[in-house]
């Protein structure tokens, strides 16, 4: 049997991802690159986590802030390979994984470590491969028999008819002894002068970013490999692109943001989402396409409306390709306020206004409330207050437990100073928003919050049992954004999670007085298509819907219908 040397882009570049790579050698895989929202991408490719045996990194941002949420899809420690500053971060590497300073190597590779001014690279040799059955050179031996070719492909002598014998060694293609690949992360152009000799690799990966890619001193040192990058792409890759798009065109909402950058160097190869290269055995083709996805014409991103919430994320421990996980935006005028961030909420903002939009919302972006310290839930922190670094010097007021703070330590210490300020969960006037707390049983510390202004108020629910403490005092509101993570029907789990299922929830809503109800924050094992209930206040939530804050009994229920009659 054949061992098939391939990468597999498991994310590309655009608006809502950063690239990141599976090399996989036969059944092994390696990731390359480990951006936010790792854990979607993996299993929105139908990967086993347990397949990888190491993780390799250039950076620490933006390529190293996903390797936590990776942590709660897979069941074994990985060494991981990359920046020496990631021995400082405890909260990104969480605790399934162990590290590699230099180098790496096992049964099937060994990879050097190349140090440049900002970054690293690496140089990975794969190993002696086992040369390849070769089905033609059996034919023209004379085997026709299926049976016989069947046998020689498991390396078994055959006898033809004739008495000729045909041994394995006939009809397999010589042992691959070597094979190099340089996986290039490029920060500023000097950094060319580093790089070993090109001529000893059969194939260079690019992580560069594509604004230094396209200058000519960086392209006419590349000529005459097989290149491979990644540049600006956006097509429809997760369900929840495809739903949001049938739900918006159904009620007259704004679709998602698209943005694109096709000016991809000549000769370069452009890794899209899901798309696979063949490295070895050589091919003729060895570039699968994704044929069939649909690119939606460009399209501007918008501010939210005022004085509404925007769901960045609705499922429950780790995001999936129809649904991220825990984040919330409130916009008000006087800035927004965000309740949670699990891991990719930031990509979630860029995805639905766009880069443009999206950093104005970083820019006016006044206050994280963090309702507890589970991993859904904050994750997607690190990679949002670096980026906003980028775009205000202005101070961020944080709501959050202790586990929070250790985690924004870190990352002040070893990449960038995030400008917050932590206060703690006691009533306080912000901006012209009044706050006020209330702690709800959950199996960690966990908080309910109200946001009021003007003729404005909201509630988020955080996780809680809705038998233990009550957020009735924090009542009444226009909307109460409420953990629903089961079905009645799995109440004992409910119970047994310290969660809340609907029919306590839907009791909930009327005792703290709530005009509307939105339900969030379900558990993997329901589909859309069994998120409904009757109440006429209350919907099950999709990423990427708008509420205003005091919407119409009409436009709720508009809103309701299109959602339970909009299917994949």
């Amino acid at each position: 049997m054949k061992t098939q040397v391939h990468i597999h882009c498991a994310s590309g570049r655009c608006l809502d991802k950063e690239p990141s790579m599976i090399l996989a050698v036969g059944k092994t895989r390696y990731i390359i690159e480990a951006p936010d929202n790792l854990s979607r991408n993996f299993l929105s490719n139908y990967f086993k986590p347990d397949d990888v045996a190491a993780i390799f990194t250039t950076r620490l941002f933006p390529y190293s802030v996903g390797i936590s949420s990776f942590s709660d899809v897979i069941q074994k420690k990985v060494p991981i390979i990359g920046p020496s500053e990631l021995n400082n971060m405890s909260s990104l590497l969480g605790e399934s994984y162990g590290m590699l300073k230099n180098s790496y190597e096992d049964q099937k590779i060994n990879v050097q470590v190349l140090k440049l001014s900002k970054s690293l690279s690496f140089i990975v040799n794969i190993k002696e491969i086992p040369g390849g059955f070769c089905y033609e050179m059996a034919k023209s031996l004379g085997v026709a028999d299926e049976t016989q070719i069947k046998k020689l492909s498991k390396r078994e002598t055959v006898i033809l008819p004739d008495g000729t014998e045909i041994t394995p060694e006939m009809v397999f293609k010589p042992n691959i002894n070597t094979f190099k690949i340089l996986i290039l992360d490029i920060t500023q152009l000097e950094d060319l002068q580093l790089l070993p000799n090109l001529s000893d690799f059969e194939t260079i990966i690019h992580f560069t970013d594509p604004s230094i890619m396209i200058l000519d001193e960086y392209k006419s040192r590349f000529q005459h490999r097989t290149n491979i990058c990644f540049f600006n792409t956006q097509y429809y890759y997760y369900k929840s692109d495809l739903f949001y798009e049938r739900f918006a065109t159904s009620i007259g909402f704004d679709p998602l943001c698209i943005e694109t950058n096709d000016d991809v160097p000549e000769g370069f190869i452009n890794l899209k989402s899901k798309e696979s290269y063949i490295l070895i055995p050589k091919s003729k083709s060895p570039l699968s396409e994704i044929k069939d996805y649909q690119k939606p014409t460009e399209i501007e991103g918008k501010l939210p409306q005022c004085n509404s919430i925007t769901i960045l994320g609705s499922f429950s421990k780790s995001p999936n390709s129809f649904r991220c996980v825990s984040g919330y935006l409130l916009s008000t005028p006087y800035g927004f306020v965000l309740f949670d961030c699990g891991c990719g909420t930031l990509l979630q903002i860029y995805r639905k206004f766009g880069h443009k939009i999206g950093n104005e919302i970083l820019s006016q972006l006044k206050v994280i409330s963090i309702s507890h310290s589970h991993p859904d839930h904050i994750l997607g922190l690190p990679n949002l207050l670096i980026t906003r670094t980028k775009v205000s010097n202005e101070k961020l007021i944080l709501f959050a437990p202790k586990e929070v703070k250790k985690m924004i330590y870190e990352i002040n210490s070893n990449i960038t100073n995030t400008n917050v300020d932590f206060l703690p969960y006691s009533s306080t006037k912000i901006f012209n928003i009044n706050f006020d707390f209330q702690e709800v049983t959950h199996r960690v510390q966990c908080y309910a919050t109200k946001a009021s202004y003007d003729d404005f108020s909201f509630i988020f629910s955080g996780d809680r049992d809705s038998n233990g403490l009550k957020i009735d005092k924090l009542g009444p509101c226009d909307i109460l954004l409420h953990e629903c993570t089961f079905l009645d029907k799995e109440k004992d789990k409910a119970d047994f999670y310290i969660h809340s299922c609907l029919s306590n929830v839907l009791n909930e809503g009327k005792n703290v007085g709530a005009r509307n109800l939105l339900l969030t924050h379900f558990s993997q094992r329901y589909s859309t298509n069994l998120l409904k209930t009757d109440d006429k206040d209350t919907l099950f939530v999709i990423d990427f819907l708008t509420i205003p804050l005091k919407i119409s009994d009409e436009d709720f229920e508009r809103i309701k219908n299109a959602i339970s009659n909009t299917e994949l």
